[in-house]
């Protein structure tokens, strides 16, 4: 698409950053328009966070803004039904719709001529995204611990164990 220049810009801006990246939703239609293809929910689910790239797409003359590919909305729905950190990277001219209204989740936006502002702006906000990753990472260990009854008995048998020796 017309957006690709730019959106491989930014990919490689995110890769910078230590990122493994994978875009997904591109070219891949499914045959019911209500239903996400199995594929890319179970690469959403299986991310450690999701981050949108909202490119123009469509103009209306009646809002006069342009609005993104509505995919971006399901999979960033997705992603945050996932628990997924999870930021947007928005062209400075889309009409902010969907999860792009609320203020909980975190916006960079751009202009596709001047992109040297977002590498400044994502060194500002990067580190902190990674920290927010590494938190939730850190907090689904526990939690998996805690599930699977091991945190209070692994630290009494480590006790145990310990006591054993002495």
């Amino acid at each position: 698409s017309e957006d690709s220049p730019v959106v491989n810009q930014i990919v490689n801006m995110i890769e910078l950053w230590g990122f493994e990246t994978e875009t997904i939703g591109i070219n891949k239609f499914s045959e019911d328009p209500l239903q996400i293809p199995d594929d890319i929910k179970e690469k959403i689910e299986g991310a450690d966070a999701a981050i949108a790239i909202c490119t123009p797409r469509d103009y209306s003359l009646q809002e006069k803004a342009y609005k993104t590919l509505p995919w971006i909305h399901v999979e960033a729905a997705l992603a945050f039904k996932s628990d997924k950190p999870l930021i947007f990277i928005t062209d400075e001219r889309i009409k902010p719709e969907g999860l792009l209204e609320f203020s909980k989740f975190p916006k960079i936006s751009y202009h596709p001529t001047k992109l040297e502002v977002l590498e400044h702006k994502l060194a500002i906000v990067m580190p902190g995204f990674r920290r927010w990753i590494a938190d939730k990472k850190q907090q689904q260990f526990w939690d998996g611990l805690v599930k699977a009854g091991l945190v209070f008995g692994g630290i009494w048998l480590v006790g145990k164990i310990m006591e054993d020796k002495e």
